[in-house]
């Protein structure tokens, strides 16, 4: 379903979310991991203006709840260059096409596998001529990491 206000949204994830002024807090992850969080990723692609841009905001409050944050990969790097951590790879996988479902096969793999650091990529141009924006992008790898209870840094 595509919905035409914020309140139609908030009111399909009652029970699994609920919003507090500016804060976002998760009463049942299973529900919210069951059908709450693809509703938010739909309408976070697909719904009007305003509720894109709700469903974004949620989408990123439940990430910070729950640990599943955009985090920059330079410490990572530089932990590498002090010879912190060695014998590993870190794949970065560039996503244009299905964003939400390839980043959820993506972090199922990883976490099947018990892989560690992993990098979703997007060019500038790319974003372009696919029509997904930074906000859409990042939403997208939060939410797929929120389906699959993947809680650990996102190097978006």
């Amino acid at each position: 379903m595509i919905y035409e206000s914020t309140y139609e949204l908030r009111q399909e994830l009652k029970g699994s979310v609920v919003v507090k002024g500016d804060k976002v807090e998760v009463v049942d992850l299973a529900k919210l991991q069951a059908d709450g969080i693809d509703l938010l990723a739909r309408s976070a692609t697909f719904g009007t203006e305003p509720v894109k841009a709700y469903a974004r905001w949620m989408i990123w409050e439940i990430g910070q709840v729950l640990g599943a944050r955009p985090a920059s990969i330079h410490e990572f790097y530089i932990a590498r260059g002090r010879g912190e951590w060695e014998n590993r790879t870190v794949p970065a996988m560039n996503i244009r096409f299905t964003a939400y479902d390839t980043a959820r096969a993506a972090l199922r793999a990883a976490k099947k596998t018990n892989a560690g650091a992993l990098i979703f990529e997007i060019a500038r141009s790319e974003m372009s001529y696919c029509e997904l924006p930074p906000a859409e992008y990042s939403a997208m790898i939060i939410a797929a990491a929120v389906k699959e209870g993947y809680f650990h840094p996102l190097f978006i």
